[in-house]
């Protein structure tokens, strides 16, 4: 089964794509995504939200979120080293307020729950799929980021079947969930014996580890 991690720009319920604050107008932080993806060498996922600033769930300080020199991020763990996020606050002088998620789910959780108001979220496929649906979308502005033409037609058009138009996110990681076995542990005989009902072998009880992700799950 394939996996899309994207980005998207986002805003709460309550909040149009331009957000009242402290009596002024605030844009979404369109022009931090191009400094973010020149920056990471890769291509970032965003969500631009508005809302009032908090902590997080495991603790981080998020008393910044919401001010024009901050930038508040949620993100899977270990998808950005710290140290990049580091060099990109000496760079541009935009403090990053970095939270992680582990999974799809506890991620949309966190979004809708919090008062935070997140400004890049990089989540799956068919959670975006899901955050257009209800509406906590808005239309990113491809002009404003410098190195999108770096993203091959194949990432493109995958991101279409969630994404129609590519109107609300950006293609980050694609790939694929596959199954390791140490050869050491495992017999070669009882995998060319067995398939996939090893799983359901015995042998093999207490050793066997699964993604706790029932998507992925699926294709077994």
């Amino acid at each position: 089964m394939k996996k899309t991690m994207t980005e998207l720009i986002c805003k709460k319920k309550s909040c149009a794509p331009f957000c009242m604050r402290d009596g002024k107008r605030r844009r979404p932080s369109l022009p931090v995504l191009a400094v973010m993806l020149a920056f990471c060498m890769m291509l970032t996922a965003a969500l631009a939200g508005c809302g009032a600033s908090g902590g997080s769930e495991d603790g981080t300080d998020m008393s910044g979120a919401g001010k024009g020199d901050t930038i508040t991020v949620l993100n899977y763990g270990e998808y950005i080293d710290p140290d990049m996020l580091r060099l990109f606050e000496e760079e541009t002088g935009i403090r990053v307020l970095y939270e992680e998620a582990t999974t799809p789910e506890e991620m949309y959780s966190k979004y809708t729950s919090s008062t935070i108001p997140y400004d890049l979220i990089c989540c799956s496929d068919y959670m975006i799929e899901r955050l257009i649906s209800e509406g906590e979308t808005v239309e990113l502005d491809h002009s404003r980021m410098e190195y999108v033409d770096n993203i091959g037609d194949f990432y493109w058009n995958l991101a279409e079947t969630y994404d129609p138009g590519n109107r609300y996110s950006i293609p980050y990681f694609w790939g694929t969930v596959g199954i390791v076995y140490d050869k050491t542990k495992v017999s070669e005989e009882d995998l060319k014996k067995e398939g996939y009902n090893i799983f359901l072998d015995q042998k093999y009880k207490g050793d066997i580890y699964l993604y706790d992700s029932e998507r992925d799950s699926f294709m077994m």
